[in-house]
């Protein structure tokens, strides 16, 4: 394509249908390609990844609530009780 034909060029958006089956296009990552199907060491290394930052949380938030009093636990519970969420919710 030389520089004119370039200049009037108008690119066609084709969306697939029933009919038009557009090639899937792989999205490439770091140069490699990236596999359409994950292989099962790849979804259990997600698994336990998910399982552990989960289990990580809530220790930290078990770790930050044991040493409460009774009183301390009905303060906080009374607060989210009273709190206003429409700032929570216009965040």
């Amino acid at each position: 394509m030389d520089f004119e034909d370039a200049r009037n060029f108008k690119p066609v958006l084709v969306f697939p249908d029933k009919d038009n089956k557009l090639p899937r296009i792989k999205r490439q990552i770091n140069g490699f390609f990236r596999a359409e199907a994950t292989s099962l060491k790849s979804r259990i290394l997600t698994f336990v990844k998910f399982v552990f930052f989960l289990g990580l949380g809530i220790f930290i938030i078990w770790l930050s609530l044991k040493d409460l009093t009774q009183d301390e636990r009905h303060n906080i519970i009374e607060s989210f009780k009273i709190a206003n969420y429409y700032w929570w919710f216009l965040q």
